[in-house]
């Protein structure tokens, strides 16, 4: 790593290790992070795994402009065949061109519909994963003018990953506006008291089989008591139950 390269380094760990909120990645890390691995759009999303699959929250994009395409990608997240790649119980970094030929990467219908108008040409993806729980995945991105990510890049970004892993888990355990007064919230929203004590486990992150594990019942009981607080709540999944709550 040459001298300079080390300074950027610094500085992006740095901004990675002040934040204190989600919002701070977007806004502080990310543009810090161009420094280093240039790119021309990047995201981070929030994401978390579910018995029907992965689930994404909504995504933390630089420029802002870009979560038009990411929030499309979401739509049709399930076609993706390359998907699972993301869904490790391990960090993992891949780089697309590695995957794909560019008459295939080009040519995929995921592509046209999301990322075509950007003029997109390569993508190296990051699982953010800690303690074998997926937090999110961070995608950087380019145009075919910027060409193809190098292997010094992923070096950089496997280098930083370690940092990525440990300030992701921590903003997600210590967000005190999702950690509001659950009792005052679980009374607006008329939650019963097993309902209560579920969403307690879910501020914890814990899996729903770790839920069921911990209370003495089955996994698709759990899964109906999360059916009716999201239902009470006006939600659809555990990422927009807990932004109502920091809205609360």
């Amino acid at each position: 790593m040459y001298k300079n390269d080390f300074l950027i380094f610094n500085t992006v760990v740095y901004e990675l290790y002040s934040a204190e909120t989600k919002e701070d990645l977007k806004n502080n890390f990310l543009p810090r992070l161009k420094m280093l691995v240039p790119f021309s759009y990047a995201s981070i999303m929030p994401a978390e795994m579910s018995e029907g699959g992965v689930i994404f929250g909504a995504p933390m994009c630089y420029p802002a402009g870009f979560a038009e395409a990411e929030e499309e990608y979401i739509r049709c997240a399930d076609k993706d065949d390359l998907l699972w790649l993301a869904l490790s119980k391990e960090p993992t970094l891949v780089r697309d061109s590695d995957l794909r030929s560019d008459e295939m990467r080009l040519g995929d219908p995921i592509y046209i519909r999301c990322y075509k108008k950007y003029h997109i040409y390569d993508n190296i993806q990051y699982s953010i994963v800690y303690n074998e729980r997926l937090l999110g995945v961070l995608t950087l991105f380019r145009t075919k003018t910027d060409g193809a990510f190098d292997e010094s890049e992923l070096f950089y970004l496997r280098a930083l990953g370690q940092h990525l892993n440990k300030v992701m888990n921590r903003l997600y355990n210590s967000d005190g506006a999702v950690r509001a007064d659950v009792s005052e919230f679980c009374e607006k929203f008329d939650l019963t008291p097993r309902e209560t004590e579920i969403l307690s486990f879910v501020l914890e992150y814990k899996s729903n089989d770790e839920i069921a594990e911990m209370i003495d019942v089955s996994r698709n009981t759990v899964q109906k008591h999360l059916q009716n607080i999201f239902r009470k709540t006006n939600t659809a999944s555990k990422w927009e139950l807990m932004g109502v709550m920091r809205n609360c």
